[in-house]
């Protein structure tokens, strides 16, 4: 209960009903419950909104301690667990997974005879912002619930999931589009995730990204999104989720393409298997969705719905629920429902370098130092590229070679003049260039 208690503390102030918690005392806390544990989840949330009145509820929260993932009968055991939250939002249902067929989509294997998420697209399907009212969630409107979970390896890391949603109105910083994989069955199914429709709307509406498909991004921060293929990339780089080193800023939002990134949200760090969206919340991520077991690529949300959802205004919960197809199934979502972003910062940084000009002669020397203004990014490091060259515009110089910090200490040799700049790379894969500055040998 120490989540909960934090979770009703944080958000008394913003209208939450302390009356509205469940206490599922006596439930067992492992990770993988049998569904006689599952059916008295479902059974007590059921009674307290009874309780409460149908109709008032749109968004459930589950939190550390409460079950993760519902395995199967044994006749149907292959198909491995079924996300106890996705039982949730159907409805408060269970659902039978041995009913579910296998099938082939254009892309890849997909699932079907599930219930299906009648607010898959309702806000995707728009594109302007008077029509936005008319597509956030309720269950009088739907008849689903809304199920997100506060959870991950630590109870600081969990506080910190509600602590940045209380920090999400104004966003800041990039998101990072890292589709990149040698895996040819990956790249069968990259055209469903729509990166480069959700690329175009975002652009509409100045929200800054950067999309990398020639190597699997690590040590980056800054960032307010986030999808990558993780695991599924092929690489040494992508396996180990704990080393990836991201930071993100309050309100961030993500996914990876790996069919088990949620099949336990207490591990860390990684010890083997897929990568886990358990140390995307050690990085301090607000909201992020990820798998139980296998549950089939058309399960994941298209960056158009998550994205282009969320960097509009929509909460977490339906920004994610828009891309979901199905319900009953493998998805689980982290985070606080609604979290939402209220406004959009520019991010924009600059590098400045000093002295604006020199006067030298031969054999005299000068250090040239430099200034970056946005310091949010330098946990992450900066890397630096002097330049030097007959035009005063920084990008038609060359690098000098083997400058490569902060600072560039430059001898005279003989009489001409030249123009120096200084080039630098944030965490956000952003470079910024100097004005050039001038040398005059005499």
């Amino acid at each position: 209960m120490q989540v909960c208690n934090y979770f009703t503390t944080a958000r008394e102030a913003q209208g939450f009903n302390p009356s509205y918690v469940v206490d599922l005392s006596g439930i067992p806390t492992s990770e993988t419950v049998n569904d006689i544990v599952t059916n008295e989840i479902l059974s007590q949330v059921k009674a307290k909104i009874t309780s409460i009145g149908l109709g008032k509820i749109d968004y459930i929260v589950t939190t550390y301690g409460v079950p993760l993932i519902d395995y199967p009968e044994p006749s149907c055991s292959g198909e491995g667990g079924v996300s106890i939250d996705a039982l949730l939002a159907n409805n408060l249902t269970d659902f039978n997974i041995c009913s579910v067929i296998p099938g082939y989509s254009v892309y890849a294997t997909s699932p079907y005879g599930l219930p299906s998420n009648p607010y898959a697209g309702a806000i995707s399907s728009y594109t302007t912002q008077s029509a936005l009212q008319n597509s956030e969630f309720s269950y009088n409107k739907y008849h689903i619930y809304e199920v997100t979970r506060l959870d991950g390896p630590t109870l600081n890391s969990i506080y910190n999931l509600i602590k940045n949603a209380g920090k999400a109105g104004s966003a800041s910083g990039y998101i990072l589009f890292n589709p990149y994989t040698t895996a040819s069955n990956i790249q069968n199914v990259l055209p469903f995730f729509e990166i480069s429709y959700a690329e175009q709307y975002l652009e509409s509406i100045n929200v800054k990204y950067q999309e990398v498909d020639t190597s699997f991004v690590t040590g980056v921060g800054g960032l307010s999104g986030y999808l990558s293929t993780g695991s599924n990339c092929g690489c040494t780089a992508g396996q180990n989720s704990s080393t990836w080193n991201l930071g993100f800023v309050p309100g961030a939002v993500g996914e990876t393409l790996v069919s088990t990134s949620a099949r336990t949200l207490i591990q860390y760090p990684w010890t083997g298997g897929q990568s886990l969206i358990s140390d995307l919340v050690m990085d301090n991520i607000t909201g992020v969705i990820g798998a139980v077991s296998e549950p089939w690529s058309s399960a994941f949300d298209p960056a158009t719905s998550l994205f282009d959802s969320y960097f509009s205004g929509f909460n977490l919960a339906d920004s994610f629920y828009d891309g979901q197809s199905n319900l009953a199934w493998k998805i689980t979502i982290i985070g606080d429902p609604k979290a939402h972003i209220t406004s959009l910062t520019s991010v924009e940084f600059t590098t400045s370098i000093s002295p604006t000009s020199v006067v030298l002669n031969p054999g005299q020397s000068t250090t040239f130092t430099s200034t970056v203004s946005d310091i949010r990014f330098s946990e992450y490091g900066y890397t630096y590229q002097w330049y030097s060259g007959n035009s005063p515009t920084c990008a038609d110089d060359t690098a000098i070679s083997g400058a490569t910090s902060s600072t560039y200490t430059y001898t005279a040799i003989s009489p001409y003049k030249k123009y120096i700049c200084l080039g630098v790379t944030d965490g956000s894969l952003q470079v910024t260039f100097s004005p050039t500055t001038s040398i005059t040998v005499q």
